[in-house]
């Protein structure tokens, strides 16, 4: 194929990578662009899981040997869905497992199959082996425009790329997805979260609650009017011929909560704009009370890591547009949703997957991106829903009907 049909994958996270290993694996001409200067430019989460779905989207993209190296790489996997221990976070004792009935119709509850736990550094890097020659970084996508042979995309430093097929795989904020579809709608969950990490030393292992150190661990102080969850895990990676290519083990968490419980230590305007230093007093401050078994976690985390986000959130309901023969959307670009389904790497990796198989039966058409976008309407509107089960459940999130329309930049 000549240049004018190439692909154009804007934005190298796990969805752009996932997908343009698929498209390298079945010789479809693409290019990715991506806007930071390098792979792991700055902390974006550290621990991702990767449920049985995500898993067969994997092995459809992937090669059988860099798949093989995928799971290598990373610790071992995570036995289910459901949190191994819910402790107390004021008494650090052992409490009943949340219950809010069962999950949104036709959706799996606590599942007993295993997750990839996954270190999003490594996966971003594994997923780059084979792309080098067709990912270029530090650039900055701005707009696009159709032309009668098909779509060019322009970026802020004034260079140009002409495809097929423009994807958008650019994030939350994707300025194709404000180009191409003005109207879609975000949705202020108003659940904030701190992400932290914290070395798993030998000093952290003996003073950390002992029932924390083992899979995914829910803690939860129930002490206000609006509950705050503390979600936590231990990456151990394996000591293989790949661990060289590994951080330090250590432990991933996730402070959550309406912004309301945040808001006594913060105001609603600076909150978003905290420093990772900022950001880690906060968390230290609102934990102030909680067991001292906890207390390591917080006081020994990793500074440089510790940020502080909004979530944002689609409702279940996805909207139906005209498909477009030159554009389409996946990932977060078309469908965030809240972490607590542990499920946005997963979609969207089913997303590559699923536009590739569409676009290997269907050629680069309208039929193609017609059927992949009905196809991803159904099961990503199922997570979505799954995931604002999941925060009600934690912290109280909002119901969807509830929620405000977030007013886009």
């Amino acid at each position: 194929m000549a240049s004018s049909n190439r692909i154009l994958i804007i934005g190298g996270g796990i969805g752009g990578l996932g997908l343009a290993q698929g498209l390298l694996k079945t010789n479809i001409p693409f290019r990715v662009f991506e806007r930071e200067s390098a792979l792991n430019f700055r902390p974006q989460g550290y621990r991702v899981r990767i449920g049985p779905d995500g898993q067969e989207a994997l092995q459809s993209l992937l090669a059988p040997a860099l798949y093989a190296r995928l799971v290598n790489s990373l610790p071992p996997n995570a036995p289910g869905f459901a949190p191994a221990a819910h402790l107390d976070a004021l008494t650090g004792e052992a409490q009943a497992k949340p219950g809010s009935g069962p999950p949104p119709s036709g959706l799996p509850g606590a599942q007993n199959t295993e997750q990839l736990n996954a270190d999003r550094g490594v996966l971003r890097q594994v997923l780059m082996q084979g792309l080098e020659n067709h990912v270029e970084f530090g650039k900055d996508f701005k707009d696009y425009a159709i032309t009668p042979r098909g779509v060019i995309a322009r970026f802020s430093d004034g260079s140009e790329e002409e495809g097929a097929l423009l994807v958008a795989a650019d994030g939350i904020r994707s300025r194709i997805r404000k180009q191409f579809l003005p109207s879609f709608s975000l949705m202020d969950t108003e659940t904030r979260i701190i992400y932290g990490k914290t070395s798993l030393t030998l000093d952290l292992e003996n003073t950390l609650n002992a029932s924390a150190l083992n899979g995914l661990v829910l803690v939860k102080d129930a002490s206000q009017e609006h509950a705050l969850a503390l979600l936590l895990e231990t990456m151990r990676f394996k000591d293989n011929e790949y661990r060289k290519d590994a951080p330090e083990d250590y432990i991933y968490w996730a402070l959550m909560a309406r912004k309301e419980r945040f808001l006594a230590s913060t105001t609603e305007e600076e909150i978003l704009k905290l420093s990772s230093d900022q950001a880690a007093e906060l968390a230290r401050t609102i934990t102030a009370t909680w067991d001292e078994s906890f207390r390591p976690l917080f006081s020994a985390q990793s500074i440089a890591h510790t940020s502080i986000l909004r979530v944002l959130s689609i409702k279940p309901e996805i909207a139906v547009w005209n498909s477009s023969p030159y554009v389409t959307l996946i990932g977060d670009a078309i469908h965030p949703m809240s972490p607590t389904a542990a499920a946005g790497a997963t979609t969207a990796l089913r997303d590559a997957a699923a536009l590739v198989r569409c676009l290997s039966e269907h050629d680069i058409n309208v039929e193609a991106a017609g059927e992949y976008e009905q196809q991803m309407r159904k099961y990503a509107g199922e997570t979505v829903a799954k995931s604002g089960w999941g925060g009600k459940l934690l912290y109280g999130q909002w119901s969807f009907d509830d929620m405000e329309e977030v007013e886009e930049d």
